[in-house]
């Protein structure tokens, strides 16, 4: 665990070691005076695994291509084991943060709010014997704060969110830490609505809260934006905030769309056997998040990232924004920028910012390669600024 005076970096630290939607069987705290209190039961930090998760999974990798052991390679430790600690640690952080925490300006449940509910409710297929069963006193936020203190302020029951509020931190606000938590919750809506992992509606009983949790998600995503759209000079920027605004705003505008193309599991994946359309569906707000992807693609084009860190966010955001538009010349342009900057990881010196970023560059450079079938010819350059990373 971080010590008690650790800051809390978005994105970076986050972990959980509880569902969302948990056990209905309530915790007895017996009545302890509220006090600051560690998260139990201990469990790896998601820094530790940040820094692990990558050499570990290469060396899982390796080890398998190979009949010799190699030096560092943890017992047991496979790719399979890394992808279903990267789920968990993903999904559990992602959650503790965006509904539990405190951690930013929630969104107000008046009437307005409530009245949604019967319709959400709906849309995911609950059945007498899958319920949904929303938590008490979540805190969905509209406006996440950038840093704070991860630290349970008083006794923790999972079945009332109330009592899982963090420390906190000060009211700053960064593009960063929101194009970072918007991108995050509309891929885990992705999942909750098409992963059969979450049960299909109709057919299988489980789930139901999952895929609820899902429609909360494409709300607070749109009620997130608005918010940003309000007051914009009250977040601060940076290279990195532009390329995660680039991202989310490309992958929201294919994730609202009436043709669920975003929730397909990408562009060469088969049709989708349930459900038959996109409950996510909002074609006003699809049209919205591809205008402001298009207007922030137009900044991160002309953008010069110098940093291994900020080099792989651009390419990635580029290449969400060329996976999400029809526009020939904004493709090309996307193209471009992709090569260009693929080549500057090659260049000795030119991205070098230390170990972190260099594990940085590698996790991402090799995600947004699969990513990258919209840009066949970009795609050679980023396997070999990939395939030098690796060497």
């Amino acid at each position: 665990m971080p010590p008690k005076t650790a800051a809390f970096e978005l994105n970076w630290r986050m972990t959980m070691p509880y569902s969302v939607f948990p056990d209905p069987t309530p915790r007895d705290t017996g009545g302890a005076p509220a006090k600051r209190m560690k998260r139990t039961p201990a469990r790896l930090t998601a820094l530790a695994f940040a820094a692990l998760i990558v050499p570990l999974t290469l060396a899982a990798h390796r080890a398998e291509a190979q009949t010799a052991p190699i030096v560092g390679q943890v017992p047991g430790f496979s790719p399979a084991v890394a992808n279903e600690e990267g789920y968990w640690y993903s999904r559990y952080s992602m959650m503790t943060l965006t509904m539990q925490s405190g951690l930013g300006v929630a969104l107000p449940m008046d009437q307005s709010f409530m009245s949604m509910m019967p319709q959400m409710i709906a849309a995911v297929g609950p059945s007498a014997s899958d319920p949904v069963t929303p938590p008490m006193n979540p805190a969905l936020l509209m406006e996440v704060y950038a840093a704070g203190d991860p630290h349970y302020v008083m006794p923790p029951n999972q079945m009332d969110f109330g009592t899982l509020r963090w420390a906190g931190g000060p009211a700053a606000l960064s593009t960063l830490a929101t194009g970072k938590t918007m991108t995050k919750e509309l891929e885990w809506a992705k999942m909750f609505h098409r992963y059969a992992h979450f049960g299909q509606p109709g057919v299988d009983t489980f789930g139901s809260n999952q895929r609820f949790a899902g429609m909360l998600f494409a709300v607070m995503v749109k009620a997130q934006l608005q918010s940003y759209l309000a007051h914009p000079s009250s977040y601060s920027t940076s290279k990195s905030g532009d390329y995660a605004l680039l991202t989310a705003f490309s992958d929201a505008a294919g994730f609202y769309s009436d043709a669920d193309e975003a929730n397909n599991q990408g562009p060469n994946a088969a049709a989708p056997a349930y459900p038959a359309a996109n409950r996510y569906a909002d074609p006003a707000a699809s049209a919205q998040f591809a205008a402001l992807a298009k207007s922030e693609f137009a900044r991160v084009r002309d953008s010069q990232p110098r940093s291994a860190r900020d080099l792989s966010l651009a390419i990635q955001s580029v290449v969400w924004y060329a996976s999400s538009t029809q526009d020939a010349t904004d493709i090309a342009q996307a193209r471009t920028a992709v090569r260009s900057w693929g080549n500057a990881l090659l260049r000795p010196g030119e991205a070098d910012d230390g170990p972190r970023s260099f594990w940085h560059m590698l996790q991402k450079l090799g995600w947004t390669i699969a990513l990258s079938d919209r840009l066949p010819k970009a795609h050679r350059s980023l396997n070999g600024s990939f395939d030098a990373a690796r060497t």
